[in-house]
This record gives structure tokens, C-alpha cells and sequence, in this order.
């Protein structure tokens, strides 16, 4: 004879006549039912959404998943533009972007380079519009005058790539989970 479980429904604990019962009574079976019911529903209309998920969503969530990630690798950094760490009081709120050195309206291609994105702070991502001079100042004194010519040059030659959604989806999730990984390892809390 099975021992007494509890309910799964009112969470009353009852005797069971077999190890398969699950509610105390038809009126908990049918509640229960109800809920499992319920649940397989909404994890096929989730299955059905990721299947069915429009491409630029898809690219809109593996963007956001980059950039995350930029800016927790970077955390702790200057801006590459201008080298200087803005206060909380600044003009934008002292915030950072992941601001692309090439950037992505003209160059989609290099959207997800990890070489091409560095943290920027809002002022010259946004006010400065990207403020390429002083980006490639930045990269010149991080990596050095070498480094910047052969990016120069790898920029000429890289062709667009047409990403699938299961590519997306893929970039999306790699990108989260290092940057999960980043902030697990290096223990980074929100930035003031």
C-alpha cells in the first residue's frame, strides 16, 4: 500500500490507492487535468512562436544579446572614443553603449565582429555620432597602428552574410550565455 502524499492540487494529504494518484478526489483529478492541459497549450504556442518568429525579430533579440555582452566584457573600461569615464551627473547619465566602430547601417556585415564593437559612452555614440576619429585613436593606442590596418583591410573584404533565424536565434543565445558567464566570473553588479 502506497504511503500518504499530498495533493497536488489543494495540497490536502490523502492515501492513494495506487503510487499514480495524484489528487485526493475527482473534483482535485479534474482541476489537475485542467492545469496540465493548460501548460501543454502554452508550451506548444511557445514551440509554435520561436518556430514562427519574424527574421527581424530574431535579429532585434541577437542585437540586444550582443550589445549586452559588449558591455559587460568592456565593464570597468574607458569609452574608446574619448577615454574618459563619464560621472553619473554627465550630460547622458554616465551610461554606455556597444558602439560599433564601423557602423551598422553601413556596414551590416560586420554587426556581430566582436573586434568591431567596443564600450562607448552615450555622448559620442549618439551626440558625436559614433565619433570615428576619435574611435580610431582609441583602437590605435589600445591595439596599436598594425592592428587597425589589417581591420581596415579585413573591412573590404567581408561579404554580407544572409542569417537564418535558427542563426539569429544561435547568436542570441551564445551571446547571453557568455555574458551571463562574464558577470558569474568576474561578479560585475549594475554599474552606477
Amino acid at each position: 500500500m502506497p504511503r500518504a502524499k499530498k495533493c497536488k492540487v489543494c495540497f490536502e494529504r490523502f492515501e492513494p490507492i495506487n503510487s499514480f494518484h495524484q489528487a485526493c478526489g475527482p473534483t482535485c483529478a479534474v482541476a489537475l487535468a485542467r492545469l496540465k492541459q493548460k501548460r501543454k497549450w502554452k508550451k506548444q504556442a511557445t514551440d509554435y512562436r520561436k518556430r514562427n518568429q519574424p527574421k527581424g525579430e530574431a535579429a532585434k533579440k541577437a542585437q540586444v544579446a550582443f550589445n549586452a555582452y559588449i558591455r559587460t566584457r568592456d565593464m570597468g573600461k574607458p569609452c574608446i572614443s574619448c577615454e574618459g569615464f563619464k560621472s553619473k551627473g554627465s550630460f547622458l547619465g554616465g551610461a554606455y553603449d556597444a558602439g560599433h566602430w564601423h557602423g551598422v547601417a553601413a556596414h551590416r556585415e560586420l554587426r556581430y565582429k566582436l573586434w568591431n564593437v567596443h564600450r562607448q559612452c552615450k555622448f559620442c555614440n549618439d551626440k558625436l555620432s559614433g565619433h570615428p576619429f576619435g574611435y580610431e585613436a582609441g583602437l590605435r593606442a589600445k591595439f596599436g597602428n598594425e592592428w587597425v590596418e589589417k581591420r581596415k583591410l579585413e573591412v573590404a573584404k567581408t561579404e554580407l552574410p544572409q542569417y537564418s533565424i535558427e542563426q539569429l536565434q544561435r547568436i542570441a543565445k551564445i551571446f547571453n550565455a557568455k555574458n551571463r558567464l562574464y558577470k558569474k566570473l568576474f561578479r560585475y553588479e549594475n554599474e552606477l
